[in-house]
Formats: C-alpha cells, sequence, structure tokens
C-alpha cells in the first residue's frame, strides 16, 4: 500500500520514508520505559466512517497498528495502554468476521509473547460529557507481573467502575 507520510507528504510503502520506525528519536533502550500508553487512528475503524463496512485494512491509517506494535517490541516497556474507538470490537467487514481487536491481539501474542494482556470497554458518559465507548488493552510484561499485574487491573478498573 502506497500512501503519503501527512507531516513531509512523503511517500511510503507501508513505512514512512521520513519518520523510520527503526530509527526512534526517543532513543530509549529496551526495558527502560514504564508505561506506554497511546492509540492509532480511528478513522479506519470508526462506524460513522463511510465504507466502514468495507473494511479497515485497506484504510491509509490501517498500518498504524503494526507501527504501535514496533514501538513496544522496540522499547519492550513494563506495561502499556492502547485505546480506540468502539469499531475497533467490530467485524471487519460483511465478508470477513475477525474484528482489527482481535487480529491485534492475535499479533500482540505471535509477535509479543512475553506480554499479557486485557481488554476493557468505557462507555465515557460514566466520567465525561461524550457519548462513546472506547476499547482500552492494557498489556504487562511477564517478567513484570504479568498475569498477576492483569489481574489486579481488573480488579481495580472494576472497583473504580462500581463507584462512579
Amino acid at each position: 500500500m502506497i500512501t503519503k507520510c501527512r507531516q513531509r507528504k512523503v511517500r511510503y510503502a507501508r513505512r514512512c520514508a521520513v519518520h523510520a520506525f527503526a530509527r526512534c528519536k526517543l532513543n530509549i533502550s529496551k526495558r527502560t520505559l514504564d508505561l506506554l500508553i497511546g492509540g492509532v487512528s480511528c478513522r479506519p475503524f470508526s462506524t460513522v466512517r463511510s465504507g466502514r463496512q468495507d473494511g479497515t485494512r485497506d484504510h491509509e491509517d490501517s498500518g498504524l497498528i503494526d507501527a504501535f506494535i514496533h514501538q513496544i517490541l522496540l522499547h519492550e516497556p513494563v506495561a502499556g495502554l492502547f485505546e480506540n474507538v468502539f469499531g475497533f470490537v467490530l467485524p471487519e467487514s460483511k465478508i470477513d468476521k475477525e474484528s482489527p481487536l482481535s487480529r491485534f491481539l492475535r499479533e500482540i501474542s505471535i509477535r509479543l509473547p512475553m506480554y499479557e494482556t486485557a481488554v476493557f470497554v468505557f462507555d465515557a458518559r460514566r466520567f465525561l460529557t461524550w457519548n462513546r465507548i472506547r476499547i482500552w488493552i492494557a498489556f504487562s510484561h511477564k517478567d513484570c507481573g504479568g498475569a498477576r499485574t492483569m489481574h489486579r487491573v481488573k480488579l481495580l478498573v472494576q472497583a473504580s467502575v462500581s463507584q462512579s
């Protein structure tokens, strides 16, 4: 897929020639980053986007998920969070019933087997005035708590949601 870097309008094939993923400007060595929090453009997954029912894989921003996974591989943070819209859990298209979330979790399990994950669905109306449901995927390195940490995070989230 050929697209353009939005900042410099440089053509690239799934990999930006200007902001090459292999050369992180943060210059952080592995396991020195405690928490990586981020997300990718919601445009491919948004349910209000025309063409969403035809799929997300051909959208110009769909490669950003691979970039996020690459950053996890590059820095190997202790833990992290990934956020996106509710459309991320819906089927890819009318024909392909696998969701982008399922693909993301499969890629994490294959490429990042050193992490445990947990998926959370939040209705933003509980905390904000927005009428939006968000998906959060938490991950924790197995050497730093892994499944035990994910269990504790789930308990904390359940407690905070029940109090609000």
